[in-house]
Formats: C-alpha cells, structure tokens, sequence
C-alpha cells in the first residue's frame, strides 16, 4: 500500500555501488589484519601489502563506472516512459499494478506524465552518485575498526595520553574517518563525470579506470604520509591535520547538497 499516494522510487544503482565499496573496503582492512598478525609494520612488505589492499579499489571504480552508465541509460529511458510496455510477469501482478495507479493518480496517463516529469527531474537533481550519508558511515567503520586496534595496543601498553591522544585524532579519526570519506566522494565524483568511455574499445575503457584509481592512490598515498608525520610528530600536528582532513570531508559533502538545492530552486522558480 501507499498511503501517501506517491510512489517512491529506489533503484539499486546505489545499494549496487555501495555493495562494491563495502567488499573493497572490508577486503582492505582484512589484509591490513593480517600484516599486523605477520608483523609487516614498515619496509618494502608493508608497501606491497598496501599497494594489494587498494587494488579491488581498481576494479570498483570501473563497476561504478559501469553502473552509473546503467542509471543514465535510466534517466534517458523515463524520459519516454510508456507504461502499456512496462513488463510483469503475470497478468494478475498487471491489473494490480494498473488499478493502484489509477486509485493514487487518477489515470494511467497522469501517471506517465509525472514519470516523465518530476520523478526524471527529482532524480537528475539527486546526481548519479547520490548516497545517504549512512552508507558513507558504514564504509568508514570498517576502517576505523582496524585503525582502532593501534590505539587499544597503545592503550594496553600504557603509553603516554599524548601518544595515544595523536594516534586517535590523527591516524583513527583524521586518514581513517575523515579523509576516506573524503577520498570516497571524490572517488565517486570521477567516476561520475567520467561515467563514460573517452575512446571506443574495451581496453581503452579499462585504462580510463586505471587513470581514475592513480587519483585515489595519489589521494591516498598523500593522506597516509601527511597524517604519519603529524600524529608522529606531536599532538598539535594530529589535531591540525584532523580539522584539514575534517573540513575537506565536509565540504565534500556540503557542496554537493548546495549545488542540488541551487538547482531544486532555479528549477521550482522556472
């Protein structure tokens, strides 16, 4: 039933994406147990086993790609919806889906009218990589989680508050948190505006995605040291590179929605 007489329309473009972030996300914290459980902490091991745990990174950015491709194909199909040639897979399944369109908008061709109209417009303005915030904190648990185990070493070890106060803010909260989310919206805005292949050819597509991973490496790589350097060298450094990591996070959030309401409100005023 639908009680508010609209119908909401959830795709699962979103659940799909996020489905590929989770894996990679929790594949890479899995290798990262395993150097801690090895002792590979530094030296050429510890490279490697960091370059193998942003690999599948490579392989989500192509499928985002891909997917995000499968929803502008979406948008371009509503644009010319025909609900006569909507598939059911039973005859009883048609009529009942036919008789609560017309009970909640009056008519088969008002129901196409808004498909085509607002429904389009609202999910144009949401963006193809539009994700509730919730699914952005569900991916970062998985490496806060892992990053947390040094602090509680730290902690039973009965090192210094300001060891395990710079540990916390800098490496934890500052690369862990707010710097993956922040290197996850960017992640997403690539693959976004890049959605589609530059030059035909399925190798040349593969490359494409290879040139977008080098960006997340490049972000990753220059958070890891940054953050290292600073929550090594004092709990001033931790606390200054948490609130660069957290106002970049930030605007990487807040910019996106403000953008969306400019464009909600240039459209409702047209």
């Amino acid at each position: 039933a639908n009680p508010n007489g609209k119908i909401s329309l959830k795709p699962l473009f979103v659940e799909r994406g996020m489905m590929g972030l989770m894996l990679g996300t929790y594949f890479a914290a899995f290798l990262f147990w395993l150097g801690l459980v090895f002792n590979i902490s530094q030296g050429q091991a510890f490279s490697l086993l960091e370059l193998l745990a942003l690999t599948p990174v490579f392989v989500i950015v192509h499928f985002l790609r891909w997917n995000i491709r499968e929803k502008f194909k979406l948008l371009s199909d509503l644009k010319d919806f025909d609900l006569e040639k909507a598939f059911c897979r039973t005859a009883f399944d048609r009529s009942f889906v036919h008789s609560a369109i017309v009970k909640w908008y009056g008519s088969k061709e008002a129901f196409m009218r808004y498909v085509r109209g607002p429904l389009r417009e609202e999910l144009m303005l949401q963006g193809a990589t539009y994700v509730p915030f919730g699914y952005f904190m569900m991916l970062s648990s998985a490496t806060f989680a892992a990053s947390m185990n040094h602090v509680s070493a730290m902690m039973k070890a009965q090192a210094t508050f300001e060891c395990i106060a710079s540990e916390f803010l800098g490496s934890a909260l500052g690369f862990y948190v707010f710097w993956f989310l922040f290197m996850l919206k960017i992640c997403l805005w690539l693959t976004e505006h890049f959605a589609m292949p530059w030059w035909r050819g399925r190798l040349v597509n593969w490359l494409q995605s290879f040139v977008l991973f080098l960006v997340f490496v490049a972000l990753y790589t220059v958070g890891f040291i940054t953050s290292r350097f600073a929550y090594r060298h004092s709990l001033s450094g931790a606390l200054l590179w948490m609130s660069f990591s957290f106002i970049c996070c930030t605007m990487s959030f807040c910019i996106p929605r403000c953008v969306n309401t400019l464009k909600r409100a240039v459209a409702g005023a047209l």
